[in-house]
């Protein structure tokens, strides 16, 4: 049986850091198991044809396919040592709290672990307070129970299939993407768990774009697909290396006629591969920048951040990705951050830091509840702001997946009472969220945080369906250096009314002005003021994280 104690003397870091530790084990595993595959090739052109080499090379191959397959339950352990962790640490940071509220009113506790009354002990106020903190005990106690029990199981599911057992799923029984989360719940829940484990590590790529799987679960399926996206672009951006060198020292000695023998001009075949290759390059470059971005944030070591989680990840186009800081299936509270206009996956790194800024200013105003923030470029985002920012269609298109996306999380949280979930949409990014609350099937958000909006699609707070009255859980501010609220005409602007104008009807919060969109020193600046809301000693970062964490009576 937990006690008090034992959760008051807990160190949570303890378990962090093992799962870090088997973060880096998985890693390395991985690691392992790629480098034998070029192993496999040359034994494959070296071993001459016949019984012998049929047999070795099978077997060489079924030892690096068992390597491998002990990748999931090892992210796995990461995953739920994590999870015991954090949990762990919000209940202890409880427990002081509820230790500091009775000392405040005189009891406290002894050596022996019992509440004492030190202050007016026959009191009715002392004996009503003792039994709030002694009702408060007994919750604190049975959520650690719970979680111990909980995750113990979760850690017995894990593991590689036993010797000798096989699963199969066929790839057509997988649900396609854009189906019901709660239909995908239910195909889920009724696999097998090497079932589970089977199609994570064989359709990486399908089960990690699927709203309705446990975010455990995806970050696994979706891990692989990153190793395989950054092997694949890291292949790619040598070959082209490779083919620019080859070109150059061919010019250099004036033999482009080789290269180009079918060629009127070889001199102007040479400078059009010349400039496909560079755009090409450019692509590349900006892709694996997205991708190791993400990859550095997955394999952090910083146990004060919460272990990351890869929910979504596509490099077709500019590329989408989805990153959450920490388990969303077991916090208190979750937000989604919908990034703006010209944001591709070459942004990842600084999105993923002003996404850990959020999480870290929400879960040091509330120590006692869990929050995770997940950065969602999970639509295809405005290159320019004109042409494409000032057109509908791209809201138009992300609206259903941020939709799905939402509904998502609501299937897939499993711990206590359901979650405190926002949306927090910055710049284009409010107007996809917009687009979406405005639709007849709404959005699933008990709150809506509208920063330096271009609108939303709709005159009034009133029009946008999320969870609540829209006058009490709109939020929205524009700093007054922002320029966005040039966007019109007035408080009319190019996607709707200004969210933060008197005449919208939600709740309008302070922001600092922002940098100047002019000073003689500098000149012009039109950028900086748009992004400036996370900047230190920014008032909005305070309220933001007020609202996230159920405290509107906080907000100013």
């Amino acid at each position: 049986m937990v006690t008090l104690q034992q959760v008051l003397d807990a160190e949570p870091d303890r378990y962090l850091r093992a799962s870090v530790a088997w973060n880096e084990l998985a890693d390395g595993l991985d690691a392992g198991a790629d480098a034998m595959m070029p192993k496999l090739a040359r034994l494959t052109e070296a071993w001459e044809e016949g019984p012998a080499s049929a047999a070795g090379l099978t077997r060489y191959d079924n030892l690096r396919k068992e390597l491998a397959g002990h990748y999931p339950a090892l992210v796995g352990m990461s995953q739920q040592l994590s999870r015991f962790g954090e949990a762990l640490r919000r209940l202890r940071n409880q427990t002081l709290d509820l230790v500091d509220r009775g000392r405040a009113v005189g009891i406290t506790r002894d050596s022996a672990g019992a509440w004492v009354v030190t202050k007016d002990p026959q009191s009715p106020v002392q004996v009503e307070n003792l039994r709030k903190i002694r009702a408060e005990e007994d919750d604190i106690v049975r959520a650690a129970q719970d979680l111990d029990g909980d995750v113990a199981r979760r850690i017995a599911t894990l593991g590689p299939p036993p010797p000798g057992t096989t699963a199969f799923v066929p790839k057509d029984s997988i649900p396609a993407k854009g189906t019901d989360p709660k239909l995908v719940a239910a195909w889920w829940n009724g696999l097998t768990p090497l079932e589970q484990q089977y199609v994570q590590t064989e359709y990486p790529e399908l089960i990690g774009a699927l709203d309705g799987v446990p975010s455990a679960a995806r970050d696994i399926a979706n891990r692989i697909v990153l190793d395989n996206e950054l092997d694949r672009y890291n292949a790619r951006r040598q070959e082209i290396a490779d083919r620019l060198s080859y070109l150059e020292a061919m010019h250099k000695q004036g033999r482009l006629g080789e290269v180009y023998p079918n060629a009127g001009n070889p001199l102007g075949a040479y400078m059009m591969e010349l400039r496909v290759l560079t755009g090409q390059k450019a692509d590349v470059d900006g892709k694996l920048k997205g991708l190791n971005g993400i990859n550095n944030r997955l394999d952090s070591s910083d146990t004060t951040l919460p272990r990351g989680y890869l929910l979504g990840l596509d490099t077709s186009g500019d590329g989408k990705a989805i990153v959450a800081m920490g388990d969303p299936d077991g916090a208190d509270n979750v937000f989604t951050y919908i990034p703006g206009t010209q944001t591709e996956l070459s942004w990842a790194p600084g999105e993923i830091r002003r996404t850990d800024v959020m999480v870290r200013d929400a879960n040091v105003t509330d120590r006692t509840h869990q929050t995770v923030g997940i950065w969602w470029l999970g639509y295809d985002a405005p290159d320019q702001v004109v042409p494409n920012a000032i057109s509908d269609s791209y809201a138009e298109a992300g609206a259903p997946d941020l939709r799905r996306f939402q509904d998502g999380l609501r299937v897939t949280h499993d711990t206590g009472s359901p979650s405190h979930n926002t949306v927090v949409g910055h710049s284009y990014g409010s107007t996809v969220a917009g687009q979406a609350a405005s639709e007849s099937a709404g959005l699933d958000a008990d709150e809506l945080i509208l920063v330096g909006s271009p609108g939303v699609e709709v005159d009034q707070a009133s029009d946008l369906n999320i969870n609540g009255n829209p006058a009490d859980h709109v939020w929205a501010t524009t700093a007054r250096n922002d320029p966005i609220q040039h966007a019109g005409w007035d408080d009319n602007l190019v996607h709707g009314e200004n969210p933060a104008g008197k005449g919208f009807g939600g709740r309008v919060f302070t922001s600092d002005p922002g940098t100047p969109q002019f000073t003689w020193e500098d000149g012009f600046n039109f950028v900086d003021a748009h992004l400036d809301y996370w900047e230190d000693g920014n008032p909005a970062r305070t309220n933001m994280a007020n609202i996230i964490t159920g405290r509107p009576e906080q907000v100013s």
